[in-house]
């Protein structure tokens, strides 16, 4: 009987030491102390949902940043992105917003964005790659806050965005 349960639980111990043993995706408990948060979003991305905005004469193909995870990463870690692209962050309320340009590669304009959709503040931000960034707060409460190359926005405060 001591055969049988030695023999079975060494294939047991077999089976479990030839197999993966998969980590949570998320959460900082689970990594090791060489790995940071940065690197743990970095390699987390995934096909974003996109959709067209409107601004006057100008259309951008933006993709959407509408949960946490998703608002967290930003376009962190972008070398580049085309002139008719951007990122739209939208929340379920209007609210005042703050944002900061920690890993981020490229200058962008910060479009706030209230509830109505209009535009109620632009605020350029430049690429930061060190620990302390400086953050950029909109003018006014903001349901959206749309992030495009910088300089290739032509519009103001109090302009109206369709999507």
């Amino acid at each position: 009987m001591k055969k049988i349960y030695a023999l079975a639980l060494g294939l047991f111990l077999v089976g479990c030491s030839t197999s993966e043993i998969e980590m949570p995706a998320v959460g900082l408990s689970n990594q090791s102390p060489a790995t940071s948060q940065d690197d743990q979003i970095k390699s987390n991305q995934t096909a974003p949902e996109t959709q067209t905005l409107t601004i006057g004469e100008q259309s951008f193909a933006v993709e959407i940043a509408d949960t946490a995870t998703e608002r967290q990463q930003g376009l962190m870690y972008r070398e580049s992105m085309p002139a008719n692209q951007g990122m739209l962050f939208v929340w379920a309320d209007e609210a005042p917003r703050n944002f900061w340009m920690k890993n981020t590669l490229i200058p962008l304009d910060m479009v706030w964005i209230n509830a109505a959709r209009e535009i109620v503040d632009i605020k350029a931000a430049e690429p930061c790659r060190v620990a302390d960034c400086p953050t950029y707060e909109g003018q006014a409460p903001a349901m959206y806050v749309l992030e495009l190359n910088q300089g290739v926005l032509d519009a103001e405060v109090g302009d109206r965005v369709e999507f």
